[in-house]
């Protein structure tokens, strides 16, 4: 038994070898489209949190390897403690061209480095912060020393004065700033050229983990890929789940902005990462319910195909996030690791249960404690209106029929007719000598004894 979801292993050449999502059509698809543009491009690849955008770029940087791409891989995430996300591009840049550049091409990489200073020394936080503070102690201490009689005789104008050189500096940096952004974007276009064997390839550079950044970074770094990295045959695509982003643009910028619509400044082309949940023979979640269920090696008894089944009806109607059922399938997991042979279980209760602790720990807790009517279970979870396709219709049936028997009063259970599939489900579980008040909570308590 492993009780975690064994994680993925991309290899550098694994080019959707291992594609369990069918997702190689919107691989190609998208390699098609760096290879064939010359423009400045900046693209998204946008998903919920735990849906494998992560696992598709690795996989997707396969594809460029085999094609000759160049490409530089940038955990975004793992680089948000440092102040300018400047220097987390930079950084990846020239390690990724030191290793690759041709001795010919020394002078154009050392050119792009001094860029790098340059451009690197205006942007630093860091930077702007001790030149302010070394400018005004110089101002301080020159007309402490040596002008404190005519300063204090004529404050007034020796501020305007003062004023007027800082306003005509910057002025003149501006004009300078703007040189010398032209400067760093015309030596970095020179870039893919000598980093591609046919010297006709782009530079790709991806940035992952966007969405699980500190907002202030997240957002500084789109935009400032946008304003000095956005140069002919270098295209960024950007992995992240734009809800969250445009969140961090609205904390940012306040909440009365229309986020989508800036962010629409910065990103000229959007890829929703697909997933299949309609056909039962190329459905995502139960593609992953059997590939989680043989990951886990669980004991079950001959209850997998019926885990797989119930599985895939819920992770449906709750929309759940591939991550999002690999926590379930951890407490099915508990469930099974912690139970013998012969234990009373029913496998709808407990696919049920542990998809509660997930997805709804309030309405866990409650059944738990047997707190909950079949009314405000019906209501809670908005079972009337359950997807009774018939793809799952079996599944689906089930874990109403026993959620329905489990929960409803004992004048509701009366008043069905003898041959309601519900009353069928009692005779089959007399024998276990439980109250049907008691089957919830008792199948959530095996669940609630551990927390992942």
């Amino acid at each position: 038994m492993k009780l975690i979801t064994p994680p993925l292993v991309v290899n550098d050449d694994d080019s959707f070898e291992n594609d369990l999502f069918g997702r190689r059509e919107s691989g190609e698809s998208l390699l098609n489209i760096v290879t064939n543009c010359e423009d400045a491009l900046v693209v998204s690849v946008n998903a919920g949190w735990g849906e494998g955008k992560s696992t598709f770029i690795q996989m997707w940087k396969g594809l460029l390897q085999k094609n000759g791409i160049p490409n530089i891989y940038i955990d975004a995430c793992s680089c948000d403690y440092i102040d300018d996300p400047f220097i987390s591009v930079v950084s990846a840049i020239t390690a990724y061209t030191e290793e690759r550049t041709a001795p010919e091409h020394q002078k154009i990489l050392a050119g792009l480095k001094e860029q790098f200073v340059k451009v690197g020394k205006k942007l630093l936080p860091m930077a702007l912060k001790i030149s302010t503070r070394a400018a005004m102690s110089g101002v301080v201490q020159e007309g402490v020393l040596n002008h404190r009689t005519e300063i204090e005789a004529d404050s007034t104008a020796g501020l305007s004065g003062v004023i007027s050189s800082v306003i005509t500096e910057r002025i003149e940096n501006h004009t300078n700033d703007i040189k010398m952004v032209a400067a760093f974007r015309l030596t970095l276009s020179k870039l893919p050229s000598i980093l591609s064997k046919d010297r006709d390839k782009p530079l790709v550079i991806i940035v992952d983990g966007l969405d699980r950044c500190k907002p202030t970074y997240a957002v500084e770094m789109i935009e400032k890929i946008k304003h000095l990295f956005s140069v002919k045959n270098i295209i960024f695509v950007l992995a992240m789940n734009q809800e969250q982003i445009e969140r961090s643009i609205r904390s940012i910028y306040g909440y009365d902005i229309d986020a989508g619509t800036y962010l629409q400044k910065f990103i000229n082309l959007e890829m929703p990462l697909p997933k299949r949940t309609a056909e039962s023979h190329q459905n995502d979640l139960k593609i992953y319910s059997e590939q989680l269920i043989r990951l886990h090696e669980i004991e079950t008894w001959g209850d997998s195909v019926k885990i797989v089944d119930c599985a895939d009806s819920l992770a449906n109607h709750f929309n759940l996030s591939l991550r999002q059922l690999e926590n379930v399938f951890t407490y099915i997991t508990l469930f099974y690791g912690s139970s013998t042979e012969k234990q009373f279980r029913l496998v709808p209760i407990v696919v049920m249960m542990s998809t509660l602790r997930v997805v709804d720990y309030s309405l866990f807790t409650s059944l738990l404690k047997g707190r909950s009517s079949l009314d405000e279970v019906t209501k809670e979870l908005n079972l009337d209106n359950i997807n009774l396709d018939n793809k799952r219709i079996f599944a689906t049936e089930w874990i109403l029929d026993l959620i329905r028997y489990s929960l409803m009063s004992d004048d509701e259970y009366a008043a069905l007719p003898e041959d309601d599939e519900i009353r069928v489900q009692s005779q089959s579980l007399s024998h276990y000598h439980l109250k049907r008040s008691e089957i919830i909570p008792y199948h959530a308590k095996m669940i609630h004894t551990f927390s992942i």
